[in-house]
């Protein structure tokens, strides 16, 4: 849980709470979270800028082909499908 925590910006390498983490606790937590799936995520959202309305076959087909922290995210299944609509305008 703790590497998926630093890969959305919530805390730093050394496993201190960031600013991001402090902000959604705040009364904006949907925008930072959504923030920081988009930050974790720049590489997909980079190939797909409208990867919240993919499908899940579609976005694993383009972590897979990557072979980074980001296909090991997505095969994980680290964000769950109802995560998306919070990046939706």
């Amino acid at each position: 849980m703790i590497r998926v925590i630093k890969f959305i910006g919530f805390a730093n390498e050394q496993g201190v709470p960031s600013e991001r983490w402090s902000r959604y606790r705040g009364s904006q937590q949907r925008r930072v979270l959504a923030e920081g799936i988009v930050e974790g995520y720049s590489e997909l959202y980079a190939t797909y800028p409208d990867a919240h309305n993919r499908t899940n076959a579609e976005l694993v087909s383009s972590c897979i082909s990557k072979r980074n922290a980001v296909s090991l995210m997505c095969r994980y299944d680290t964000v769950k499908e109802e995560t998306w609509p919070m990046l939706r305008h």
